[in-house]
Parts: C-alpha cells; sequence; structure tokens
C-alpha cells in the first residue's frame, strides 16, 4: 500500500473510531450499557488495525473506553471483570502517558473496594486517583472541562465514601473542594450533578429533620432534570427511597409508601434498560417487603417470587437463596402478620418482621454485589425481542405464550406461576388447566394514618 492509500486508510479508521466514541459516551451517559459496551468491543478492533503509533487522540478513547467498561461491570455486580478492566485501563494509561487515564483506573479500583465492603482501602484508591487528577490539572495549567468533570465525580465518591466510613471531616474537606470546583464552571451540567448528590448524602447523614428535607429536595432535582447522568438518578432513587423508609418508621405514616413505589417502579425501569440486576432485584424484594408491611401477603409473593426467578435468571445463585427463605420465613409468620393487622401495629415493628432494616442504609444492595456471580456464559440470559412477565429477561424457544392476551414466560417461571397461582399476571387466565387456580387477590388498603396503634 502507497503511503498516501495508508493516510487515507488512517483518516478513515480515525473518523470510525471518533463516531465509535460518540456512541459509547452517550451510551454510557444515558444508561444504554449493552451498546456501549459493543462498540467499545468494535472500538478495540479497530485500534489493532492501527500501524504505527496512535494518533493522541485515539490513545484517549482507548483509555476511556477501558475506564467505561470497568465502571460498567462493576454497576453490574461483575466485580472481577471490572477489577480487570481497572488494571487494564491503568497499564494502557501508562503505556501511553496519560495521568488522567491513570487517574481513572485508579478511581475504579477504589469504587471496587468500597463496595466489595473495605472503605479504607476503597478510599486510599479514590484519594489517590484525586491527586492524580489536581496533578495532571497542575501539569497542564489549564482547566480542561472533561478533566474537572471527572475530578468532580472523584470528589462526589469520596465524600460519600468517607460518610459512609463515619468519617464526617474528611467527607467535608472533600466536598469543599467539590465547591470550588462547581463555581468554577457553574454552569456545566456534569458537575452540576456531582454537587448536588454530595451535598444530598451530606444531608441525609444529618439528625436534623430540616437537612433530611432538603437532601428529599436535592434528589427530586436530579431524578426529574432531564440532563442528569443516568447514574446519577439511579443512585438519587435508591437513596430517596432510603431516606423515604427512614421517615416511614420514624413517622408511622403508611401513605408514605405511595411515595415509595413511584420510586421503585422508575428505578426498575432504569435498571432493567442498563441490564443493573442487583438493583431490579432489590427493588422488587422491596416491593415485596413493603406489601407484606401493608399486610398484602399475595401481593408479596408476587414480588418475591419475580425477585426469586431474577436472581436465577441472571446468575445470583446465592440470593435466590436467601429469597426463598424470606419467602418461606414470611409464609410461617402469616398468623403473627394477622395478629399484627388486628392491632394495628406500629410501622416500626411491621418492619423490623419484614426485615427493612438493611435497606435503609444501601446495606442490602452492599450484600448482593458482594455475593459471587457465576460467569453469563453460564447463566440462560437471551438476546430475543420477546420479554418474561416475571423475570424481565428476554425468552426464546421453548416458552409459554398465554392465548388470551398473549404475555410471554419464560420456562422457568411459566413453572414458578403455576406452582404460585397458575394464572396469567395479565389476565388470569389458567396456564395448566389440568390443576386448580388460586386466585390473586391483592388486598385495598384503605387510610389508617388517624387510627391510633394498640399497645402491646
Amino acid at each position: 500500500m502507497m503511503e498516501g492509500e495508508q493516510t487515507a486508510e488512517m483518516n478513515k479508521l480515525i473518523k470510525r473510531m471518533n463516531r465509535f466514541n460518540a456512541i459509547i459516551t452517550n451510551g454510557f451517559i444515558g444508561g444504554a450499557y449493552d451498546k456501549a459496551l459493543k462498540y467499545i468491543g468494535k472500538g478495540e478492533q479497530l485500534i489493532k488495525r492501527f500501524q504505527g503509533d496512535l494518533p493522541k487522540e485515539i490513545k484517549t478513547f482507548h483509555t476511556r473506553w477501558l475506564y467505561f467498561r470497568s465502571i460498567i461491570y462493576v454497576l453490574r455486580g461483575d466485580l472481577a471483570l471490572s477489577f480487570k478492566d481497572a488494571n487494564e485501563t491503568i497499564r494502557i494509561a501508562q503505556l501511553y502517558g496519560n495521568k488522567i487515564g491513570i487517574s481513572m483506573g485508579t478511581y475504579t479500583l477504589g469504587l471496587y473496594h468500597s463496595l466489595s465492603g473495605d472503605l479504607d482501602k476503597g478510599l486510599v484508591y479514590i484519594d489517590r486517583a484525586i491527586r492524580l487528577s489536581e496533578d495532571n490539572l497542575n501539569d497542564n495549567l489549564n482547566d480542561n472541562l472533561n478533566d474537572l468533570i471527572i475530578l468532580a465525580d472523584q470528589l462526589y465518591l469520596a465524600t460519600r465514601v468517607s460518610i459512609d466510613n463515619e468519617d464526617l471531616e474528611r467527607a467535608k474537606k472533600y466536598f469543599k473542594r467539590l465547591e470550588e470546583i462547581k463555581e468554577l464552571k457553574p454552569t456545566d451540567f456534569f458537575i452540576n450533578d456531582a454537587y448536588r448528590m454530595a451535598k444530598a448524602y451530606l444531608l441525609k447523614s444529618s439528625t436534623r429533620f430540616r437537612d433530611r428535607v432538603m437532601a428529599e429536595d436535592l434528589y427530586r432535582e436530579v431524578i426529574d432534570d432531564d440532563l442528569s447522568l443516568h447514574l446519577y438518578k439511579l443512585q438519587a432513587l435508591t437513596d430517596l427511597s432510603e431516606l423515604l423508609l427512614v421517615e416511614l418508621r420514624i413517622s408511622n405514616d403508611i401513605n408514605i409508601i405511595s411515595e415509595i413505589k413511584p420510586l421503585l417502579e422508575k428505578l426498575i425501569a432504569m435498571a432493567q434498560k442498563s441490564g443493573l440486576y442487583y438493583y431490579l432485584i432489590e427493588a422488587y424484594i422491596l416491593h415485596g417487603k413493603l406489601a407484606l408491611i401493608m399486610f398484602d401477603i399475595e401481593s408479596s409473593r408476587r414480588y418475591l417470587t419475580q425477585a426469586r426467578r431474577m436472581a436465577e435468571r441472571y446468575g445470583y445463585i446465592g440470593l435466590a437463596d436467601e429469597i426463598t427463605s424470606l419467602h418461606e420465613a414470611m409464609m410461617e409468620k402469616i398468623d403473627t402478620w394477622e395478629q399484627m393487622e388486628k392491632i394495628n401495629a406500629p410501622i416500626s415493628e411491621r418492619m423490623e418482621l419484614a426485615q427493612l432494616d438493611d435497606h435503609l442504609k444501601g446495606k442490602f444492595r452492599s450484600h448482593i454485589m458482594k455475593m459471587e456471580r457465576i460467569s453469563e456464559g453460564d447463566v440462560t440470559v437471551y438476546k430475543g425481542s420477546q420479554t418474561c412477565l416475571v423475570c424481565k429477561g428476554s425468552a426464546e424457544g421453548n416458552i409459554y405464550v398465554c392465548p388470551t392476551c398473549k404475555s410471554n414466560y419464560c420456562k422457568a417461571c411459566t413453572q414458578a406461576v403455576i406452582e404460585l397461582e397458575n394464572q396469567c399476571w395479565s389476565c388470569n387466565s389458567p396456564i395448566d388447566t389440568s390443576k386448580p387456580v388460586k386466585p390473586y387477590k391483592p388486598k385495598i388498603v384503605g387510610d389508617k394514618k388517624d387510627k391510633k396503634p394498640k399497645k402491646y
């Protein structure tokens, strides 16, 4: 190939890489993670076709893509893959002499250790990442917006993990630096999101009622803002749900559940789109427990069945066993729940019996993440267009299609629904006509907030 032809070929590759980078970045920002992962793979294949030294722009893309993939993996609970890509990000960034890339890989290691339960080690890596980002800004003697956005996100996580590690003074130092960055770029919505999320988490940690109300307002701003990063919206939904659970326990106002449910539904929709299965599973478990404290046993059984099937479908085998145990424990305590309904027991006592405490500070989600998950290659995850009504996975092959409403059920969920009620969840038609139907009758719970709970 002549030199001019080589140059033309390289220019074509660079144009494709730029297009791929736009798709990957938009996918990461908007939560289209499968699409982002697909194009990261395509981009890596193109990089292998370059001859000689890569252009600086492509080196930046390569490092950024590895970082995006490591974050997606950690959010999906694939901690081993995230750890591998975080170290690969550092290796490639060092090869390219890209200090901000080294910072990004180090940051992911901090996130990895924090979510694995080692907050002290997590903070060591996060703090190291922040110093690298600060050094990079000082070296370049500029305020490059992309680098400032990365630093702002790192400071947000540092604030959050410091609070979780019960080091409030350290959290305030990180937040102060984040405030300085926000003042430097007051109109950037990514930096503003990091600032709002960090401030909300600080306020959420306060025991003052006024502060917690302000935190709720900030979380709702992020949730309602169309420009907010997908990850921040997800975290705002979970943090706000936790705040409302605490308020529910303190106030004994059953009507707060009607505020939590729409948040869970939105969380489910976003998590399903992004393939964040552990968020999805926790949301359905929470639905089941909230139904339980409203004495709606039938709905609780449905939600827990969905959570169990999702855990099985997406490889959280140990968690599926735990959900089964929770379901069995619930059935064993039906008499207790009936007695609590008769005396209109306080919400705090119902929450304790329903084992809701671990959801108040995100401990349950952290527990799910630390569970060993079998690889996706060993899990039946289909990519077809038909979606199972129960586990929300794609259904292919030997599936049940309701003859009345055409709802789809994968094979395992068909059997689970037959055992539970033996009727379609959409139209109530019988599934196995040779077996009896156990009609689903959700409890209609009235407003009992004016009724004083009886004392034991």
